[in-house]
């Protein structure tokens, strides 16, 4: 029986990014037939649609909120709640492979904001409940 990985559904071959497009990672190309994938996006499972508006982190006082540019929503609530929820549904798993950077996704690689100017790096939203 195959392990049980969860799976950024934009490295799963599927068009899940903000633009609609894919990342083709040769790497996890060779990876995915070794494991039974569960492919996760959290910023299409809030509702947010392809494509959408990108979103960024941003420090706000002590927090790092999750923040669409262009309408200034903060969906650091939404994001959150998502993941709780599907981690508790989820069931045994063997690992995770998120996407790099990505604001809901990244393992400590995505920008965050302070008055346009970047911060520093943290974990998205997501990969850090």
């Amino acid at each position: 029986m195959k392990p049980t990985v969860v799976i950024s559904a934009c490295l799963n071959g599927l068009p899940y990014r903000y633009n609609g497009a894919t990342v083709n990672d040769e790497l996890v190309n060779k990876l995915k037939p070794l494991f039974n994938l569960v492919h996760v996006c959290p910023e299409f499972e809030i509702g947010l649609g392809i494509p959408r508006k990108t979103i960024k982190l941003h420090k706000v006082g002590d927090e790092i909120r999750a923040i669409q540019d262009e309408t200034e929503i903060d969906l650091t609530s939404r994001l959150e709640n998502f993941a709780n929820n599907f981690l508790k549904n989820l069931g045994d798993v063997h690992g995770f492979i998120l996407k790099a950077k990505s604001p809901s996704c990244g393992v400590g690689s995505t920008k965050v904001y302070v008055n346009g100017n970047v911060y520093g790096k943290t974990y998205g939203i997501f990969a850090k409940v």
